[in-house]
């Protein structure tokens, strides 16, 4: 971090959103959050990308609670959420087993019209397994405007992973019935 800053420093160049955004992606996915999140604050202009990207790593490192905050913060800060940002927030909250903080993001998410979107629903049918509401994950299931095969397998992991077998078993058919093609996860 002290190279970039000397870098810029060196050649008169300041740090724009658009590099410094780019900049904290590449921090952050390399696992040096730290340096990722104090270059974050210091961004003139943050966009979605950026916080989501930080959520994100915040969540792939155990960091849950963080990732929770940064969320709020970016409520607060009135930024648009996208898919990708509900995505990862309802991973948050399974690998958090925070049910009640799932719940209001996907509210949140059902209101920004994203609740029926195919990758926002299967990371919702995902934490809400994880999180041992099954008939919620059904309920996004059912909510997925065009679902693929990744929501398909998202739904049948959830009753294998509750010991729903007949129910995995009823689903498996309705896939077959509507020409669902199985991938290698189905099977």
């Amino acid at each position: 971090m002290a190279i970039l800053h000397a870098h810029l420093a060196r050649h008169g160049l300041e740090l724009t959103s658009f590099v410094g955004e780019y900049l904290v992606v590449t921090l952050a996915k390399c696992g040096n959050l730290d340096d990722a999140f104090i270059l974050f604050n210091r961004l003139p202009h943050r966009t979605v990308f950026s916080w989501t990207a930080m959520i994100s790593s915040f969540t792939d490192h155990k960091k849950g609670q963080e990732a929770l905050k940064m969320y709020a913060d970016m409520v607060k800060q009135d930024v648009k959420l996208d898919k990708f940002t509900f995505a990862t927030l309802a991973k948050t909250c399974g690998s958090t087993s925070n049910l009640e903080q799932g719940r209001k993001i996907h509210g949140d998410a059902r209101r920004s019209g994203f609740s029926t979107d195919v990758f926002v629903g299967s990371a919702l049918i995902g934490m809400y397994s994880k999180c041992g509401s099954i008939e919620e994950a059904e309920l996004a299931f059912i909510e997925i405007s065009c679902r693929n095969i990744v929501s398909w397998n998202a739904m049948l992991s959830a009753y294998v992973e509750h010991g729903l077998v007949m129910k995995a078993f009823q689903l498996f058919r309705q896939m077959q019935a509507e020409c669902i093609y199985c991938d290698a996860r189905t099977l």
